[in-house]
């Protein structure tokens, strides 16, 4: 099995026009092993955010190679990638894009039955993670009956539905109290002592940070160890 659960290989990418261009990256390379954890930080604007939306495939590089899970992912089709991420990949971001017309017990089995998972196997898992992050009691509430904490929580059981290899957060816990924010980490450090996932973190909490063991500032397009 392949060590490196994503690569980066001389990524390249810029916005804007030719007179006007920003180079966020220029030949990044960088790896991160299977069952590893690690927090990016940096000033805003350094591309952090950019940095994840590369590995989450959601935007290619100008010039250079993404690998997920050791595949290539610059020549895919979109609906590879869409493959790509569903399988390979969980997605945590600062606000938690729930379906509102969905359940709490929906919106976390909606994408393993998307993706082709039996409707009972789909559900059944759904609430184990539910449980998991502690709302077993909340699975048939709508979104607007959660606290913002509460939703968060829905999400993280979302992205772990499909029992991604890799966790992608950018700021998960940015809009919650002390108390849940500590219980969300405890949950994506715990998955990656117990059951081998990786983690990408964007954040600006620096315990957070710290508490993944190992911490990369974004600076000048390169990634430098803290």
């Amino acid at each position: 099995m392949n060590d490196i659960v994503l690569e980066f290989r001389g990524v390249h990418k810029a916005f804007g026009g030719p007179d006007e261009s920003v180079v966020l990256f220029e030949g990044l390379d960088w790896s991160l092993e299977r069952g590893k954890a690690v927090a990016v930080v940096g000033e805003s604007g350094t591309g952090k955010t950019t940095l994840l939306h590369l590995a989450a495939t959601l935007e290619r590089p100008d010039a250079g190679e993404v690998l997920v899970g050791g595949r290539a992912t610059a020549a895919l089709t979109e609906r590879s990638l869409s493959e790509v991420r569903t399988r390979t990949l969980g997605l945590i971001f600062q606000f938690h894009f729930l379906l509102k017309e969905f359940s709490v017990l929906e919106n976390v089995a909606l994408p393993s039955w998307l993706a082709g998972v039996a409707k009972k196997d789909s559900w059944d898992r759904a609430k184990r993670l539910i449980a998991l992050v502690g709302l077993e009691k909340r699975g048939n509430h709508y979104p607007h009956q959660l606290s913002g904490g509460e939703r968060q929580r829905v999400a993280l059981a979302r992205a772990l539905i499909n029992d991604p290899a890799l966790i992608l957060a950018d700021e998960p816990t940015g809009n919650l109290d002390v108390r849940h924010a500590r219980a969300v980490q405890d949950l994506l450090l715990d998955l990656v002592d117990r059951e081998g996932k990786s983690l990408l973190l964007v954040t600006h909490d620096p315990e957070f940070a710290r508490r993944t063991g190992r911490v990369l500032k974004l600076i000048g397009g390169k990634l430098e160890p803290v």
